[in-house]
């Protein structure tokens, strides 16, 4: 709260981006606020005794000189991020918009994951579905079900702001940059 509020005076950051910051539960959106945008992401990650899909969030605020992330939940930590971006010359020359791809690029990655978790569930349950013992499958085609919709609903709202992304048109993240947002949205 308190630091949140010293790096919202520090950069100028908008009062309406900076509540969404503090509250979560956003959807995933991209929006600009004066000079600075701010981008909304849900973070996933798997919890196999469970089989639960768990979500978090990561806000961003990118100015033209500066990124700020705020993180919600245990989902997508971003320590290998700087370190892959700092590994990549090429796309480090972009400023802003490189640290903004390294963050997306993390998340949507998590997103791999936790499709690749989800797939093995549905195999054990068709595999279960089809075999001679008794089983408890509908309440677990239940849970899987459930927990597709949770997916979904982190997903798919960020497919238009990387479309936007990946298409140039973003005022604040250079259009030369829309390339290596290409590579996120087709992920």
């Amino acid at each position: 709260g308190d630091e949140l509020a010293e790096v919202a005076r520090v950069f100028a950051l908008h009062p309406l981006a900076v509540e969404d910051a503090r509250d979560a539960h956003q959807r995933p959106k991209l929006e600009r606020y004066g000079g600075t945008l701010f981008l909304v992401l849900k973070t996933l990650w798997y919890v196999d005794a469970e089989d639960a899909v768990e979500t978090g969030e990561i806000d961003v605020f990118i100015g033209p000189d500066f990124v700020v992330t705020v993180r919600h939940g245990a989902g997508a930590p971003l320590d290998g991020a700087r370190s892959a971006l700092e590994s990549h010359e090429d796309l480090l020359r972009h400023g802003t918009a490189a640290v903004l791809h390294a963050v997306c690029d993390r998340v949507v990655e998590e997103y791999g994951a936790v499709a690749a978790e989800l797939m093995v569930d549905v195999d054990e349950v068709e595999a279960s579905v089809f075999s001679d013992e008794r089983t408890q499958d509908s309440a677990r085609i239940y849970v899987l079900k459930r927990e597709l919709a949770e997916m979904r609903r982190a997903v798919m709202p960020l497919r238009e702001p990387l479309r936007r992304l990946a298409s140039g048109e973003v005022e604040g993240v250079e259009a030369k940059a829309a390339p290596y947002f290409r590579d996120i949205a087709d992920h």
